[in-house]
């Protein structure tokens, strides 16, 4: 039988829904930036098309292997490019790129919130014992400023971030570095996390056990053979599985 001793929690996702704060703060922001700038209010109905474009814009840009600090900046000048109807200079574009990126962070840290089993989850897991573990993609500074505002960074004896580290998930080498300054054998400890790709599937690939929290019904389209996890919907049912693994 296991005996997790360590739990290695995601954060976006897994223990707040990110995605939706997200997608809140970038529609106040780009809102009021257009106002600010351009001394129009948006189209409304435009937003949902800005906000996908965006996304897009992030997603290639990691996939060029540009730097965090490099896509803060990047992502917004494209967007500001591609649909302001004002011209800006070099520097009124990277100052307008600036100005969204703050908006956006401040709004985000506003809007974000635990689930609601979380903090109990985690406060029943940090008093039986666990070392509790945070393992994130997303940006230090920011992730442990939020872990404060949600009241959840007591409960975590290791945060690790690929940001420090140099390395994402699903990559092994960030596993690597984790694993570097662990005293504990990756047989006793549980990955925990909201996305199949960089949580589960590199959790697997890196030889760990996972569990895939599945808050919003998402399809599971791997091979169980090939990567066998656990699927739950809330975190209190990783509690369940913990203690049937355990005893």
């Amino acid at each position: 039988m296991k005996n997790y001793k360590a739990l290695l929690f995601d954060i976006n996702g897994t223990l707040c829904d990110y995605w939706r704060a997200r997608d809140l703060a970038l529609k106040k922001a780009i809102f009021e930036i257009w106002l600010e700038y351009t001394g129009d209010k948006i189209e409304s109905s435009n937003l949902n098309t800005y906000i996908n474009f965006i996304k897009r814009v992030e997603e290639e840009l990691r996939e060029k292997k540009c730097t965090l600090s490099e896509l803060r900046k990047k992502r917004f000048e494209i967007w500001i490019r591609e649909f302001m109807p004002k011209k800006f200079s070099a520097s009124e574009l990277e100052k307008c790129a600036i100005d969204i990126n703050k908006k956006y962070t401040n709004y985000t840290d506003i809007l974000l919130e635990p689930y609601p089993d979380v903090l109990p989850t985690l406060r029943k897991m940090y008093d039986e014992g666990f070392i509790i573990i945070a393992i994130s993609n997303g940006p230090s500074k920011n992730q442990i400023r939020r872990l404060r505002k949600m009241n959840l960074i007591k409960y975590f004896s290791n945060l690790y971030f690929s940001e420090d580290i140099g390395f994402r998930k699903p990559d092994k080498q960030f596993y690597d570095n984790v694993f570097s300054s662990l005293e504990i054998e990756k047989e006793f400890c549980l990955a925990i996390g909201d996305d199949l790709i960089d949580d589960i599937q590199g959790a697997r690939n890196y030889g760990l056990d996972a569990v895939w929290v599945n808050r919003k019904g998402n399809k599971n389209y791997f091979n169980k053979e090939d990567y066998f996890f656990s699927e739950v919907n809330t975190l209190e049912e990783v509690c369940s599985l913990i203690e049937r693994k355990n005893n």
